[in-house]
């Protein structure tokens, strides 16, 4: 079985794109210190900043027309428009496209999050990236949920250009950033076990599974559940994941949850189902 050695990354678990021009900004309850209102203009690459009271965020230009902001008294909320339009017109309720929160806390009880980068402290607090822990996409439309996908991808370069303003930065804080490698506790030595190691921090393209056969793609949605712990009904699938160093195999098939999987999870098993479908029907 073929064994990868990758590159760490940072646990970001999603990404969002705004409307300019018609640019849509809700307030779901009073805001205090007016932290988040905010004027919108294109920077000299057309990119989209976004600039709040205290704190700055450049958004790609493509993303124009793909979002809305939804603010409350210590967050503005990014939402992928198409996937939350259709996820409440099906549940009948707003819910789903969240792609990352800028937060405010006055104090540190935002550090429980699982997956979290703060950005810096003021007088006042403190800000900081949060990002949605499960799949948010509407992944019933193939096409809303690539577009989701593919906007998700930028999310890295989006919290490289997020900070706060220089008048109001008092601390550049280093609380650390939250990743799901820290999340899922996995050493550099034991990356090396791993088919695919980064199936559950970032999102797989369809490159990834190149020159995996049936079998090994198989296997690699099995390490996503045995990361959870899961224990397998076949004998040789079990004996296999025993002989890796990181595996704890504590809950039975049946009592396993789902929900226990990241966006990344979610999304990569359903990129591998589809990948071994379009293997059986070339009769491999």
């Amino acid at each position: 079985m073929r064994k990868q050695t990758w590159k760490r990354h940072l646990a970001l678990a999603a990404c969002a794109a705004c409307m300019i021009g018609s640019f849509s900004m809700t307030a779901n309850a009073e805001i205090s210190d007016d932290l988040w209102e905010c004027s919108t203009y294109r920077d000299e690459n057309n990119d989209i900043v976004i600039d709040f009271t205290e704190v700055q965020t450049v958004l790609p230009a493509s993303w124009a027309k793909k979002c809305q902001v939804i603010t409350s008294t210590d967050h503005a909320s990014f939402y992928h428009t198409q996937s939350r339009e259709l996820w409440t017109e099906e549940l009948g309720y707003p819910n789903g496209g969240h792609l990352f929160t800028i937060s405010f806390s006055e104090d540190y009880d935002f550090t429980y999050l699982p997956a979290y980068h703060l950005l810096g402290q003021t007088e006042d607090g403190y800000y900081f990236l949060e990002y949605p822990t499960d799949y948010q996409a509407y992944a019933e439309n193939v096409e809303v949920a690539d577009d989701f996908n593919s906007l998700s991808a930028d999310v890295e370069w989006i919290t490289e250009h997020t900070q706060i303003k220089e008048e109001y930065l008092v601390e550049d804080s280093d609380l650390g950033i939250s990743s799901s490698e820290d999340i899922l506790g996995i050493s550099d030595e034991e990356m090396s076990e791993y088919i695919l190691p980064q199936s559950s921090s970032e999102y797989l393209v369809t490159s990834d599974l190149d020159g995996l056969s049936s079998d090994e793609i198989q296997m690699a949605i099995n390490e996503i559940y045995a990361r959870h712990h899961r224990k397998f009904v076949l004998k040789d699938v079990q004996d296999y994941f025993n002989s890796l160093s990181w595996y704890e195999g504590t809950v039975d098939p049946d009592d396993f949850d789902v929900n226990v999987m990241n966006i990344y999870e979610s999304a990569n098993i359903n990129l591998m189902v589809a990948r071994l479908k379009e293997l059986k029907a070339q009769g491999k």
